[in-house]
């Protein structure tokens, strides 16, 4: 049976001896914290501005029959409802965006920080860039399979219709999966 005791004294040991390690642990975790809030509000506050916009646009458009039988257009704005549309992509894509970079980045700094705690080895420059560059990698190899897996399972349940609360078991089931996958890492 393998003691799980000892790595967790060799840490402890070693973050007594190098107390700075352990602080700069935790100042990266809460810079890591204070950066995904700071990029999560950003981005979607700027995404509900967004979707107001396209819902006042959809709001005030035409929808009497006659009117449209006659002739009258069922959207004026169409062009302020495009733009609209595609701000909201582009802000998006810049949240998830910016949520995944900064996901890898910390983490990675976070593992190879630790790598040096547990080790209790000193690195050179070149080799923390190795840790870190293959921390990046393995996750990055790890969570674009996710991505499109969950991607082409959303579509398909788009595309079938199923009701949404379906989506989100599936969904919260998705994640709790990909979690304790990314866990084991």
């Amino acid at each position: 049976m393998v003691s799980f005791s000892a790595p967790l004294h060799k840490m402890f040991t070693s973050l007594r001896h190098h107390p700075w390690y352990g602080l700069i642990l935790v100042v990266i975790q809460i810079l890591f914290f204070l950066s995904i809030g700071f990029i999560g509000l950003n981005y979607q506050v700027k995404v509900m501005e967004n979707l107001q916009s396209i819902n006042t646009i959809v709001n005030s458009a035409n929808l009497d029959e006659q009117q449209l039988l006659d002739g009258n257009v069922f959207l004026e704005e169409t062009l302020t409802l495009y733009t609209a549309y595609k701000s909201l992509l582009k802000n998006a894509l810049a949240l998830f965006i910016g949520l995944m970079v900064t996901f890898i980045l910390f983490q990675a700094l976070l593992w190879t920080l630790s790598q040096r705690v547990v080790t209790g080895q000193p690195h050179s420059l070149k080799q923390w860039l190795i840790i870190f560059g293959k921390y990046c990698l393995s996750t990055i190899v790890f969570i674009i399979p996710l991505l499109i897996i969950g991607g082409l399972l959303l579509f398909l349940f788009v595309r079938y219709e199923f009701d949404s609360s379906s989506i989100g078991l599936f969904g919260d089931i998705f994640i709790v999966f990909a979690v304790i996958l990314y866990y084991f890492l």
